[in-house]
């Protein structure tokens, strides 16, 4: 889900950004997502380690 929601908001800043430069902000929850993703891969890493 957090790959989707990434893609998600990244393709509207690659068709759009010339055309309406306010889509870069959608960079801010992209990177949000981003994050999320590796926590959910960090935690699960640690608790296999347990």
């Amino acid at each position: 889900m957090t790959i989707v929601l990434r893609f998600g908001f990244y393709i509207p800043v690659v068709l759009w950004a010339d055309a309406v430069p306010m889509s870069g902000m959608l960079m801010i929850p992209k990177t949000c997502a981003y994050v999320w993703t590796m926590l959910i891969g960090y935690l699960a890493v640690k608790q296999e380690c347990k």
